[in-house]
């Protein structure tokens, strides 16, 4: 696996925000990826979002 490649999760997250001109919210990326709104399911979109981040 080509370590620049992000896994799938990871360029579903990547598509979604690329395509926005203003900040999101994690809770709209996970509505936008079909997952949801509860606490679980946008605090894992949320850690993803802050890995993204970091690594630029």
């Amino acid at each position: 696996m080509d370590q620049d490649v992000p896994p799938k999760g990871y360029q579903a997250i990547t598509r979604v925000v690329a395509g926005v001109a203003k900040p999101v919210k994690a809770a709209e990326v996970s509505v936008a990826l079909g997952k949801g709104t509860l606490p679980g399911q946008v605090e894992a979109v949320r850690a993803k979002l802050k890995r993204l981040a970091e690594r630029g």
